[in-house]
C-alpha cells in the first residue's frame, strides 16, 4: 500500500539523519527538511510515534 511504504520511507529518513546528521545538511544542530503534504506527515507522526492509523490526515499541510 501507498501509505505503509510512505511511513516506511519516513522511518528510513529518520534512521539516516539520527545516525549522521552531517549528511542532513545539519547546522548548528539544526536540520531542514523540505517536502511536501503526504511525506511531511509522515515524517511528523514517525517522529511523534503516531502510527498510519492515528496519523495519516490527521495534519494537512497545504502546498502554497
Amino acid at each position: 500500500m501507498p501509505v505503509h511504504d510512505l511511513w516506511e520511507r519516513a522511518h528510513r529518513i529518520w534512521s539516516v539523519i539520527r545516525a549522521d546528521p552531517a549528511t542532513a545538511a545539519d547546522v548548528d544542530g539544526v536540520t531542514l527538511i523540505v517536502a511536501h503534504n503526504a511525506i511531511n506527515q509522515a515524517l511528523l507522526c514517525t517522529a511523534l510515534g503516531a502510527g498510519i492509523a492515528d496519523g495519516f490526515r490527521s495534519v494537512v499541510w497545504p502546498n502554497w
